[in-house]
């Protein structure tokens, strides 16, 4: 029987939890975009703020709400 090693990395840690999320989400009948996914990765990684994710989101849809 092959041995298999418990520890992961931070980074295969951090993706663990957001398939984890995703999966969640789906269950949920939610759709989660790549795009989506890769913001979710950011956010966990701490590599972007989720603040200015929210910022950037609102004001692309309330620009597309006004433009059509």
């Amino acid at each position: 029987m092959a041995k298999v090693s418990v520890m992961q990395s931070k980074e295969e840690l951090l993706a663990f939890k957001v398939k984890q999320a995703i999966g969640s989400m789906a269950m949920e009948g939610m759709k989660v975009t790549r795009s989506m996914e890769l913001s979710m990765m950011q956010v966990v990684a701490g590599t972007v703020s989720a603040d200015n994710l929210k910022r950037d989101l609102i004001a692309k849809h309330t620009r597309k709400g006004v433009t059509g």
